[in-house]
């Protein structure tokens, strides 16, 4: 196939996206040399009969193109040598778009928060518009191992890793949601974190919308700054006026003219949701009618471990909001429920749970769990009657054993505003964790 058949990539860093960007290239005629800086996963792709070759001491001329993990830090010796022998950079997201790019629509989605939802109802809409369509990047599966569309839609989540390591991809469409700190042990600071985000817009193609939240002073300032350079930019908004705004009676609008009633969609609740619901139109109102939209938003099913309800046993409901890894990610679900008994912890993020703080008036009770079970109770004990649970299992039986005792409506509410690695593999197995605990009470 053009661009890759004869060629030698080199895979640096071993994981999902390295095997199935390996897996494409080799079935286009490529040779991949690979490595890792971690032994276990050099012999796991000796399994997979990868051919391994240490970059330390390696003829860079021989290779063609050098494709890193969107996980492995820029700073890497490796690296550093491959780019000083003007070794070409892509990523697996990039020879994605050298494959499909010519007959398909790419929309690429960013942000702190949301980004997984919005990618994926925006992949719903145009589905139940009948329009052939696939999703994945950061989200589910990796670019490469998507199908093969031909006037389809490609619609990616970047991380802010990934939007660092693009090269060569163009969009018909891009979105950031939002910036709140994040990643800070991977950059020196929020600017240098913006600027990561920011090269997405970079990859947009200029006539192509560029879907920017003016809800935040930094990205309203830079929906400005782009305008000014010609750019096309369509701004939205749940908290003013902006191109596409939620107003105060939760209604979706477009300049004066109302797109949905959005109080009617119990499946996407709070604010937080308004806001992925105007960046999801922004993206497909070229594509897809108002009406069509209203229809897919109805029967959109929440991802899982985003506010996903587990069950409810009588007046009580379960709801999973694993992904809520950072302070700010676990706010709108503290703003989105009422009679909310709050399980929270794990491994704290920079700025700790003290975001959380001023978000608490829907918060009856509070179960701490994970390796600072003990400081977050010292934080929350003055403020909310707290139980040091210590695991997930048992804040589970802790909070249904309490809320037992209120004869109302509640919420059981997992969104740790942590890290889940202290005690968990990932947020997903986070979540399962809890959904099992859930069905053991019954």
């Amino acid at each position: 196939m053009k661009n890759f058949k004869n060629k030698t990539f080199f895979l640096f860093g071993l994981g999902k996206t390295a095997y199935a960007t390996a897996k494409a290239l080799q079935g286009w005629g490529a040779t991949v040399w690979a490595w890792d800086e971690n032994e276990e996963a050099r012999q796991a792709a000796e399994k997979e009969d990868l051919i391994l070759v240490d970059p330390d001491g390696i003829d860079w001329g021989q290779v063609d193109g050098l494709v890193k993990a969107p996980g492995v830090p820029q700073d890497r010796p490796a690296l550093l040598a491959a780019k000083k022998e003007g070794v070409s950079r892509v990523s697996d997201l990039d020879v994605l778009y050298r494959r499909s790019g010519k007959n398909n629509t790419f929309i690429g989605i960013t942000g702190t928060n949301g980004k997984s939802t919005v990618t994926a109802l925006t992949a719903h809409v145009l589905e139940t518009a009948n329009m052939p369509v696939v999703a994945g990047g950061n989200l589910g599966e990796p670019a490469l191992s998507l199908p093969e569309l031909s006037g389809g839609f490609y619609v990616l989540e970047f991380s802010s890793f990934q939007c660092e390591d693009i090269s060569e991809i163009r969009l018909d469409g891009s979105v950031i949601l939002n910036l709140t700190p994040d990643h800070l042990d991977r950059y020196a600071d929020m600017d240098a974190y913006l600027a990561a985000k920011m090269r997405l817009l970079g990859h947009t193609k200029k006539t192509a919308p560029h879907l920017i939240s003016v809800d935040q002073p930094v990205l309203e300032k830079l929906a400005l700054d782009l305008k000014k350079d010609g750019r096309k930019i369509v701004t939205f908004s749940t908290e003013k006026e902006a191109d596409i705004y939620v107003n105060d009676k939760n209604r979706l609008m477009e300049k004066d003219v109302v797109i949905a009633d959005l109080s009617t969609l119990v499946n996407l609740p709070g604010r937080h949701n308004a806001q992925n619901i105007a960046a999801v139109w922004g993206v497909v109102r070229e594509h897809v009618s108002a009406n069509a939209f209203r229809q897919a938003l109805a029967t959109y099913q929440p991802l899982a471990h985003r506010m996903e309800e587990v069950r409810k046993i009588g007046n009580v409901r379960f709801i999973n909001d694993s992904k809520a890894t950072n302070a700010e990610a676990a706010i709108p679900a503290l703003n989105a429920f009422k009679n909310i008994y709050w399980i929270v912890g794990g491994k704290e993020k920079e700025e700790g749970i003290k975001p959380c703080l001023d978000f608490l008036e829907n918060v009856k009770a509070v179960f701490a769990i994970g390796g600072k079970t003990e400081k977050i109770a010292a934080q929350l004990g003055p403020l909310h009657l707290t139980t040091a649970s210590h695991t997930l299992e048992q804040a589970v039986k802790d909070a249904f054993e309490a809320v037992q005792q209120e004869d109302e409506d509640a919420v059981v509410l997992l969104s740790p505003a942590c890290a889940s690695f202290d005690q968990f593999k990932s947020f997903e197995h986070r979540g399962d964790v809890f959904r099992e605990a859930v069905l053991a009470l019954v």
